[in-house]
């Protein structure tokens, strides 16, 4: 008779044992990272396919999101050495390049990207930051011309455009770029500094100093305009 209860203990203890396995193992589930889920998928996915372009492109996206930019790199080098006329891991690759601050490298791949597939806007962007940066003015304002062509409200390459204008050394230019992303974003820090650095090289030193403190005004954790403030005993 003493057996029962003990066989009914050892039953519950069973149970209770089983759904907290259960419970530990949807828990884990619910701890991957979705990123890394995705990775997992797609590795498989891979493993099944070495082919499959879209499933190294994939890949490559989730690689990006979590900021490993060579992985992301090294995938998007693999679906277009699969697929050459893929446009979309050329455009991610030039991104991917940028992040990593290696300005000489997107622009071959956004030109590859927009040869294939003339129609990503975003791409004439990430080649005219990338002439940017390597101070190759006019032809970063070429492309910028091209995105603003079809979005005219796209305030951070009208901002773009103005910095190339600036470093052509046209200020009256920059200073319509700088007041036109203003229009667009006023409570944006970076317009209202860029302007009050044309307007200190023009030397309007009144001129350049209000538009210091409306950067700081907007945008208060804005350093770059603190610190021209401070420079000029204005602050």
């Amino acid at each position: 008779m003493k057996t029962k209860p003990l066989v009914a203990l050892l039953l519950i203890a069973s149970a209770v044992a089983g759904s907290t396995e259960i419970h530990a193992k949807d828990l884990a589930a619910q701890t991957v990272h979705p990123l890394d889920r995705k990775i997992s998928e797609l590795t498989a996915r891979i493993a099944e396919n070495p082919k499959d372009a879209v499933a190294y492109n994939g890949r490559g996206n989730a690689w990006f999101k979590k900021g490993q930019y060579r992985k992301a790199i090294a995938d998007y080098e693999a679906a277009f050495r699969l697929a050459p006329d893929f446009a979309i891991p050329y455009k991610n690759r030039a991104v991917a390049f940028a992040r990593l601050g290696l300005h000489d490298k997107p622009s071959d791949s956004a030109s590859k990207a927009i040869a294939i597939n003339p129609k990503y806007t975003g791409t004439y962007y990430t080649r005219g930051l990338a002439s940017l940066r390597l101070k190759n003015y006019q032809a970063a304002i070429a492309d910028f011309d091209i995105v603003l062509k079809r979005k005219p409200d796209f305030a951070d390459a009208v901002l773009s455009r103005g910095n190339a204008w600036t470093g052509l050394k046209l200020y009256d230019k920059a200073l319509a770029e700088y007041d036109r992303t203003i229009e667009l974003k006023p409570r944006y820090g970076r317009p209202w500094y860029n302007r009050g650095i044309v307007l200190d090289r023009k030397g309007d030193r009144k001129g350049a100093i209000a538009s210091f403190r409306k950067a700081l005004e907007v945008q208060p954790a804005h350093f770059g305009a603190r610190r021209a403030l401070r420079l000029r005993g204005a602050l």
